[in-house]
């Protein structure tokens, strides 16, 4: 059985190439995980060459890609907690918004616009991701159901808890 860690460098398929990626954090049961802008050929995916590139994916998806070997682990790495994040979202506790961390923690109330820009929590299939890291590349149609896992989302409900 696959245990997939959190620091997991991983490849994504993409023709005849590779999109790296990484496992950001483990929440239950699903991992936030995020694509590199960038290919890179065979194995050649060292953290120096992925350093230079920015995540353009970030999703929270379940493990069954690893599971059936789809996506490769190459090593493990700490993750660039200054260059990589996790997202935040909105949940309802005790009838009102909150903000709550990828890791679960309820964080503080949200303020009326936060409300309105943060996300609930998805859990989105492995398939939709790599269809969408593939799509990037060019290898297929790029679906509107795919814009909810760009990174920027990351990036904007991140600066809210600073």
């Amino acid at each position: 059985m696959v245990s997939v860690k959190t620091g997991d460098n991983f490849l994504i398929p993409v023709g005849q190439q590779y999109c790296p990626g990484q496992v950001v954090g483990k929440y239950k049961q699903s991992l936030y995980i995020c694509a590199f802008d960038m290919l890179v050929d065979g194995e050649d995916c060292s953290s120096e060459k992925v350093a230079g590139s920015a995540p353009f994916i970030g999703a929270c998806t379940l493990d069954a890609f690893f599971f059936h070997g789809f996506w490769r682990v190459t090593k493990n790495t700490v993750v660039d907690r200054d260059a990589i994040q996790t997202p935040v979202f909105k949940v309802e506790y005790n009838g009102r918004p909150y903000i709550e961390s990828f890791e679960g923690k309820l964080l503080r109330p949200a303020t009326p616009e936060e409300a309105v820009a943060l996300r609930y929590r998805v859990v989105v299939a492995p398939v939709r991701v790599d269809k969408a890291v593939k799509a990037h590349f060019g290898d297929g149609p790029w679906e509107p159901a795919y814009e909810d896992l760009r990174y920027s989302y990351t990036e904007e409900s991140a600066r809210l808890t600073g």
